[in-house]
């Protein structure tokens, strides 16, 4: 059994990282047709969800870097998930595929 505190704070640091980024998204394509100071503020902290990224990628790769696996169980299990895999992938690609060509058309 393997302590999950690296996936934790792998998962910690990407949900501040994803919050910043949706943040920027939100706050730099909009134009407020005078000079906006906040931009500049915003730009500055470019850095934040890139540290945390990183910083999550550490932990991730320091948690399955402490992983035994067991490769006569999964050699012999691989063949029977590998078929469930395929079709959850296969809805994956359908249902995106649908909201694709349900988006509006831009002119």
């Amino acid at each position: 059994k393997v302590n999950p505190i690296d996936f934790e704070n792998s998962e910690g640091n990407i949900g501040l990282a994803n919050a910043v980024l949706s943040h920027l998204a939100q706050k730099l394509p909009v134009s407020r047709l005078q000079r906006d100071l906040t931009d500049s503020t915003v730009l500055r902290n470019l850095g934040v969800p890139l540290a945390h990224t990183l910083i999550a990628i550490a932990s991730t790769a320091k948690g399955l870097g402490k992983l035994l696996l067991n490769e006569q169980v999964l050699s012999r299990d691989l063949p029977t998930i590998m078929p469930w895999w395929q079709k959850a992938y296969r809805q994956f690609c359908a249902v995106r595929a649908i909201l694709i060509l349900m988006r509006p058309l831009r002119p």
